[in-house]
């Protein structure tokens, strides 16, 4: 961790990932996301809303990036479905930036 930043990597993912998933829209004002939350019970003491600015963030998906992101997405999943006992027999991966909407055919 930087000695200019409070927050560490792991938790300025946490921080947007926690955003996206209580249906936050914007990706760059996580720090209002936070505003007038208890912080220091979500991540540790010390840590502001102001903590989780677009420099923090931007720094962390570019060690995420080094640290290969399909290997730590990967990794969360395979934590998240362990804790929650949920087994699966075939899980299918993919980190592409297509999507598809609506029904397959056939």
């Amino acid at each position: 961790r930087s000695r200019r930043c409070k927050v560490s990597s792991g938790n300025a993912i946490l921080a947007l990932a926690s955003c996206i998933l209580s249906d936050w829209k914007a990706l760059c004002p996580v720090e209002e996301f936070y505003e007038g939350k208890d912080i220091e019970s979500l991540f540790e003491a010390g840590i502001v809303a102001r903590d989780f600015n677009d420099d923090v963030l931007g720094t962390s998906f570019d060690k995420l990036f080094d640290a290969g992101r399909n290997r730590a997405c990967g990794n969360a999943i395979s934590l998240a479905l362990e804790a929650h006992d949920v087994v699966m027999d075939l899980i299918h991966f993919d980190m592409t930036s297509l999507s598809v909407c609506g029904e397959y055919r056939n």
